[in-house]
């Protein structure tokens, strides 16, 4: 039920040891607590004057509080506990993406790992400040009330250890099940998110082919699926946490009536039997707000187990590509630029996790000035085998050899500084033309962002006002065209880079924006390889070579 690998965790010792002080002095303070209210009774009973036992109420009432006050503190720690290490898993994942790039996130979906780093970070943050101290008071609160009822009455003490592992072995049976459930109901909502944001970004397109009441329907399914693996996941919680309450009243119904037979009998005294009762329910307590809590964080529990996932095969892939990269140290940057050449055989990529192979046994070459055209139909991995040769995944095998150096993967400084990877869908920044063109080059005068401009086919903007023109959200809305005349705009910027990677760029263009697109990105790219992503067939004339991905081989 309980994670031991929280424990690894950066402060989740120190944390413990404060939660498990805590612990104790709230059990021993319980104690004090009823002894000092079950005197007071017995005084009262036994006909002293109320003014009597003025100091055991007080003594009662400062345990009260004391209880209140530590629960508090140890809420406090707990919960700094999680925002330290919330803040620190976020920012390690953000890294994380940033350094394996679509790689991480094409594993789970943009919209999963949207939601992870938004909604499931929050879960994982209850997660970590519910588990530790709750675990850590089922675990001592208990023990040290067992040991007072053993002093005050050695039967009762018996009937309340024997029933305990009872509890335990069922909280771990139905455990074993809700996390299951909670596990496929994660999975259930990053499948939702992604449909959603999916029919999203194709709306447009849906909407013009007359599609978009029938995806709809899809949309409800996706829907109603997680609606179903969330009300069986409840159904789970709320059943357990009944059969538990049954468990700890016929625990306590049991200890109440074997004293009230031996209080008529003559078996115990009062005080003592009194004693008892009111420790019975607390003994229960810390278990029952565990099973409580547990069900209440399984969202958490997954979305840490996921983040922990992607922590691990990032660093995996890291340390294989530090590894590569080591076992290549002879091969010297400054033999890598320029750039004259680069030829790869029978490469192949597998996303982790995943059974289906993405990229399988492709070959060629792309050599200085070069147009390549990457074709194959959908689901054939021309995305993957962009992003291996942008050098933001590394190849699961083949070979790959740059200006004639044999190398393991293309994630090397001397490459990246050469290449401009044009996604599909550019993004435009809620800023003016002059801030989205300069994006990469914050130097670059008006002048020359103009021109700049002017050759990839936005003259409107190429004024003093144009530039200052915003865009984004709340600002000009640009077509798809325009959208990419700016990115590559941003990408003539920065001569450094030569080599030039286009997915899809004209994908969701009409006839004529796609030809002049064509014409601005031929011109402008003179001098550069060019290697583009398409289906169009009106690429086709401006290549010098095309990949098939579909047949593997070289036309």
């Amino acid at each position: 039920m309980f994670d031991k690998g929280l424990f690894a965790l950066p402060g989740a010792v120190a944390c413990s040891v404060r939660s498990a002080l805590i612990s104790v002095a709230v059990a021993l303070i319980t104690v004090g607590q009823a002894i000092s209210l079950g005197w007071a009774i017995v005084e009262v009973w036994s006909g002293h004057p109320v003014s009597s036992v003025g100091g055991l109420l007080v003594v009662f009432a400062l345990c009260f509080i004391a209880r209140r006050v530590l629960s508090e503190v140890g809420e406090g720690i707990a919960c700094s506990f999680a925002d330290a290490t919330q803040s620190r898993l976020t920012e390690e994942l953000k890294g994380a993406a940033w350094a394996s790039g679509p790689a991480l996130i094409d594993g789970m979906g943009c919209a999963g790992f949207a939601t992870l780093l938004a909604d499931g970070m929050d879960d994982v943050r209850d997660y970590l400040a519910i588990t530790i101290p709750k675990a850590l008071n089922m675990v001592l609160i208990p023990a040290l009330l067992v040991i007072a009822l053993f002093a005050f009455d050695a039967l009762s003490g018996a009937i309340a250890l024997i029933c305990y592992p009872f509890i335990i072995l069922f909280m771990q049976l139905i455990g074993r099940g809700a996390k299951e459930e909670a596990a496929r109901t994660h999975d259930g909502f990053l499948t939702m998110a992604n449909h959603y944001m999916d029919s999203v970004r194709g709306l447009r397109t849906l909407k013009s082919f007359g599609r978009s009441r029938a995806h709809a329907e899809r949309v409800m399914a996706s829907s109603e699926a997680y609606r179903l693996l969330t009300m069986r996941n409840l159904k789970i919680g709320t059943l357990s946490s009944t059969i538990l309450d049954i468990f700890a009243t016929c625990g306590l119904a049991a200890i109440a009536i074997m004293l009230g037979f031996r209080l008529v009998e003559g078996g115990i005294a009062f005080f003592p039997a009194l004693v008892v009762l009111m420790l019975v329910p607390e003994y229960f307590t810390p278990i029952k707000a565990y099973a409580k809590d547990y069900h209440a964080t399984l969202d958490g529990k997954a979305a840490y187990a996921r983040v922990c996932e992607l922590l691990t095969a990032s660093k995996s892939r890291d340390e294989h590509t530090r590894a590569l990269v080591e076992s290549e140290r002879l091969v010297q940057e400054e033999a890598l630029t320029p750039f004259k050449d680069v030829k790869f055989s029978e490469l192949g990529f597998c996303y982790p996790g995943a059974s289906d192979i993405a990229l399988k046994g492709i070959s060629g070459y792309i050599r200085a000035g070069m147009r390549v055209g990457v074709v194959g139909p959908s689901g054939s991995g021309k995305s993957t085998f962009l992003n291996l040769l942008a050098g933001l995944a590394d190849p699961s095998c083949g070979n790959i050899a740059l200006n004639g150096q044999p190398l393991c993967t293309l994630r090397r400084s001397a490459w990246r500084r050469q290449v401009c990877y044009i996604p599909q869908d550019p993004f435009i920044l809620s800023a003016s033309v002059r801030e989205n063109v300069a994006f990469y080059a914050s130097c670059a005068s008006d002048e020359r962002i103009k021109a700049i401009l002017e050759e990839v086919g936005l003259p409107d903007l190429a004024c003093d006002e144009g530039l200052d023109l915003k865009l984004g959200d709340g600002g000009h809305s640009l077509s798809g065209g325009e959208a990419q005349r700016i990115c590559i705009a941003r990408a003539l910027l920065d001569e450094e880079r030569t080599i030039w990677i286009l997915d899809e760029p004209t994908a969701r263009l009409d006839a004529q924006t796609s030809s002049a697109l064509i014409a601005s990105v031929v011109r402008c790219a003179q001098g550069r390889a060019l290697v583009v992503a398409t289906h169009s067939s009106a690429w086709h004339d401006f290549f010098d070579e095309v990949i098939d991905l579909g047949t593997g081989g070289v036309r």
